[in-house]
């Protein structure tokens, strides 16, 4: 992303629906790993810096930008984070936050297994080789370890918002299935999000493809009218409990739940 859209991201995280809903759906989904996938009386081997602690998970945010996430993430344990963008890790610092590491996705500065969860929310649309992400997600987990991924979905609603956040691609259900699997990963939970507002969001999309207007690309991420801004987060909400119990047929995201088997790194 370009320095003025990390800015916007930082400004933004802790008020705009979209980020809201977000992290809320990670909550929920942080909460469904720890009850049914995750013991917390293994002790794996530790890298130096995520250390060991008894109060919690160790957990990785893989491409941790701005740090709201990472912040977050701290409420279910020692919680590190790894971005490629000094200016993103400025910004995460600007939170208190100190557990950051400058690293790529494909090529992670961690030993193997060293984390019960690896968090990689809206990241490996951005690494040219996603399969090397995913299988260095692999590798840092112990095994038994669960990665939480979500990213774009559906390639036809490539707009302006895409190149502006420099992404690679947007993905299809299949598509993510197969390559975690190909990781070697087993996949318990995989569904498309925010369904309910697809609909609106694909004219949306439609309707800035022919009215743009900049030279440079701009993401789709502005301040939002405060009942609105609420309205939408509650429709989100909504999709969050279809997405748990029934799962989506279409949504604007893909969410994933994929959990390392337990015969060792690949």
């Amino acid at each position: 992303m370009g320095p003025d859209e990390y800015q916007v991201m930082a400004d933004m995280e802790t008020i705009h629906w979209w980020f809201l809903a977000r992290m809320e759906l990670v909550d929920r989904l942080m909460g469904m790993v720890i009850d049914r996938y995750l013991t917390l009386d293994r002790t794996p081997p530790r890298d130096d810096l995520v250390g060991s602690s008894p109060r919690g998970l160790k957990i990785l945010d893989l491409g941790c930008g701005t740090g709201s996430v990472l912040e977050s993430l701290g409420r279910f344990g020692d919680a590190v984070g790894v971005d490629i963008s000094p200016q993103a890790l400025s910004l995460s610092r600007r939170r208190g936050l100190r557990r950051l590491v400058l690293g790529s996705g494909d090529k992670l500065p961690f030993k193997d297994g060293s984390f019960d969860a690896v968090v990689a929310l809206d990241c490996f649309e951005h690494i040219q080789d996603d399969m090397a992400a995913l299988s260095e997600s692999y590798r840092v987990l112990r095994p038994g370890g669960v990665l939480l991924t979500h990213v774009p979905a559906i390639g036809f609603l490539w707009s302006e918002h895409d190149e502006a956040l420099h992404h690679r691609r947007r993905y299809s259900r299949l598509e993510l299935r197969d390559k975690l699997t190909y990781a070697g990963f087993l996949l318990p939970f995989l569904t498309y999000s925010q369904c309910l507002l697809f609909p609106l969001i694909l004219m949306f999309r439609v309707f800035s493809c022919f009215s743009k207007r900049g030279i440079l690309p701009r993401a789709n991420v502005h301040r939002v009218w405060s009942p609105l801004n609420r309205l939408l987060l509650y429709i989100n909400r909504l999709d969050h409990v279809l997405a748990a119990n029934l799962g989506c047929p279409v949504g604007v995201s893909l969410v994933s739940v994929a959990t390392k088997t337990t015969g060792g790194t690949t």
